[in-house]
């Protein structure tokens, strides 16, 4: 996959954990979205470097991020993002977070209060009813389902707000970009990790 910065692997709580690392000065840890990955934040990264330390893990399961045969429950999953404090960030960092990764940072910043020097939640869930609009809902289920070219670009086309615009900004990067997350969105493991971590973090 193409990467923004340096990768390193870290076992955190027993999970064999994807870390992208860009950049010096006050840590930054930013959390992606389900059936998403670290490349998802790769037009952030380079942006937010210039300042930050920016860490980036795929979450358990997604992308290069691999999790034994154990389940993955609330405990395990914010003992997981305990662990990457521990091994990445000198001082308490920023908490970043998306959709699913949103709702594990809200999470962890209400069980350890304090720990975070500051909480940034992007359309997090679990703050409300998940209601997507329908033609958003149909396209996520449709990829969840079949997840081809077809349907990657569909579902794309109903979350970006200017699908052609990103695209073209993409460049060469898009098209290794969408074989990977249609990839991993094939892998058995991925799914049953989205499954888990919708259940526990994902819904209200």
């Amino acid at each position: 996959r193409t990467v923004p910065g340096a990768e390193r692997r870290l076992d955190l709580s027993g999970i064999s954990t994807a870390v992208l690392e860009a950049g010096d000065g006050p840590p930054v840890i930013v959390l992606h979205g389900p059936a998403a990955n670290a490349t998802h934040w790769m037009r952030v990264i380079p942006e937010l470097s210039r300042n930050h330390r920016v860490i980036a893990p795929d979450l358990p399961g997604h992308g290069a991020s691999r999790v034994p045969d154990a389940p993955l429950d609330d405990e395990r999953v914010l003992d997981w993002l305990a662990c990457l404090i521990d091994q990445t960030c000198a001082t308490p960092p920023a908490l970043v977070g998306q959709l699913l990764g949103g709702a594990i940072a809200m999470r962890a910043a209400i069980a350890e209060s304090g720990a975070f020097r500051r909480l940034v939640l992007i359309d997090t869930f679990g703050l409300c009813d998940f209601a997507p609009a329908p033609e958003f809902g149909a396209a996520l289920q449709r990829f969840g389902m079949a997840p081809e070219v077809d349907s990657h670009r569909a579902l794309w086309a109903q979350g970006a707000r200017d699908f052609d615009a990103l695209r073209r900004n993409m460049g060469v990067l898009w098209e290794p970009f969408e074989t990977y997350n249609i990839e991993r969105a094939r892998s058995p493991e991925q799914q049953a990790a989205l499954q888990q971590l919708m259940g526990a973090f994902g819904v209200s």
